[in-house]
């Protein structure tokens, strides 16, 4: 068993008492903290789009760059996060909203 040491930067953007989980992904884009992290029809990861990465998993709480290897990246699975946080993407705000509280990450 591999053991993974987290390090967090306290940043604020925590709303609430809803338990946060964390975990670290291996991303196969860049991507900035507060991006929502998507994930493709194979089951990988990366910066949520409309083409490949299309369906929201969690929020990515640091920044990643990629580049020909995958990158790990820390990525909060549940919690409640304040929205100046989340980069929701333009337009369909409202319903990534409600993508995400269907996966436990509330977005105050």
């Amino acid at each position: 068993m591999n053991n993974t040491i987290i390090n967090y930067e306290e940043k604020g953007i925590l709303a609430g008492a809803f338990p946060v989980v964390a975990e670290t992904l291996k991303l196969k884009t860049s991507l900035e903290a507060g991006d929502i992290i998507g994930v493709d029809a194979s089951g990988n990861y990366g910066k949520l789009d409309t083409a490949t990465y299309t369906e929201p998993y969690a929020i990515a709480y640091d920044s990643a760059t990629h580049d020909t290897s995958d990158v790990d990246c820390v990525a909060m699975l549940t919690g409640e996060i304040l929205k100046d946080f989340v980069k929701l993407p333009s337009g369909t705000e409202a319903v990534m909203v409600q993508k995400l509280r269907k996966l436990g990450i509330f977005i105050k």
